[in-house]
């Protein structure tokens, strides 16, 4: 649903909206949770390269037992605007394939904890997608 010329929200079975902001050449995308009023931050499209980038914190974001990153399964599937996905951490950046996740990665939905239905890629899958970067996330 458009909510004005540069805002757009779309939302999911369990209630989650995500919210699409543009600004120039550049999608700014945010969840707000069903279970929560707050916003969170997904991550930017870069429109002329086609490219999610999603910064995560390892020790904050890594689903452990599974040595895992989740993205929003929605967001992934119904991709219009991107074909890579870009994950940057405190130890490097993964440049993956939309169409690799969701081959190859695994379905986990938190519901009792207020999350949307998350599409989880372990580290060890993208590791072949990896870029050597500066400590910034900054190819070298």
């Amino acid at each position: 649903m458009r909510i004005d010329d540069n805002t757009a929200l779309v939302e999911d079975s369990f209630g989650n909206a995500i919210i699409v902001r543009r600004g120039g050449n550049t999608l700014r995308l945010s969840i707000r949770l069903s279970k929560s009023p707050k916003e969170r931050k997904i991550g930017e499209i870069d429109m002329p390269t086609r490219t999610l980038t999603v910064t995560r914190n390892r020790a904050k974001h890594l689903l452990q037992k599974g040595n895992a990153y989740g993205l929003n399964h929605k967001l992934i599937a119904e991709a219009t605007r991107f074909d890579t996905v870009r994950i940057v951490d405190d130890f490097g950046r993964w440049d993956i394939p939309r169409e690799y996740i969701l081959e190859n990665g695994k379905f986990l939905l938190f519901a009792k904890q207020g999350f949307e239905l998350q599409i989880f890629i372990s580290l060890e899958q993208i590791q072949q997608f990896k870029h050597e970067t500066d400590g910034n996330g900054l190819p070298i």
